[in-house]
């Protein structure tokens, strides 16, 4: 199996209420996802294109700046803001949404990461066996945590 899955930044386009990520339109994403005009723009966010085999497979939306929610010791950390795998690739026995959390994982391997997932994608989300965040920054939000 190819497992070379790599990013890119897509291009920003400029509109009249803000900047949006230039996504190739295609209705295998979540349109309301990616289609969006919002100033979400670096460097507290960083929109994600991820291809394999010559085709974009998955998306992502990262806040970079997220604040540690250890007070004990608070960590540089960063949220999956949205991620998704194109709809007819999911459960496709490819495992692509796992393996790019993997690299994504190696990538920020010092940094905590947040996840709140929606209850659509909780089930993918809990087999990495990472626990929820309970700490009083949650405020009863549902964030699961990958602490350093």
């Amino acid at each position: 199996m190819d497992s070379e899955i790599s990013w890119t930044e897509p291009r920003m386009l400029a509109l009249r209420d803000g900047r949006g990520p230039l996504f190739t339109d295609d209705d295998r994403f979540n349109p309301t996802w990616w289609r969006r005009n919002a100033n979400f723009g670096p460097p507290e966010h960083q929109w994600r294109s991820y291809a394999w085999r010559g085709e974009e497979v998955a998306r992502m939306l990262l806040a970079r700046r997220f604040s540690s929610h250890l007070t004990d010791k608070p960590t540089p950390a960063l949220m999956i803001w949205s991620f998704e795998v194109r709809e007819d690739l999911r459960c496709s026995g490819d495992h692509i949404g796992t393996r790019i959390v993997e690299q994504f994982v190696d990538e920020f391997d010092d940094e905590e990461i947040y996840i709140g997932p929606t209850s659509e994608s909780m089930s993918f989300w809990t087999r990495f066996g990472w626990p929820m965040c309970q700490c009083d920054s949650c405020w009863g939000r549902n964030f699961i945590v990958r602490r350093p």
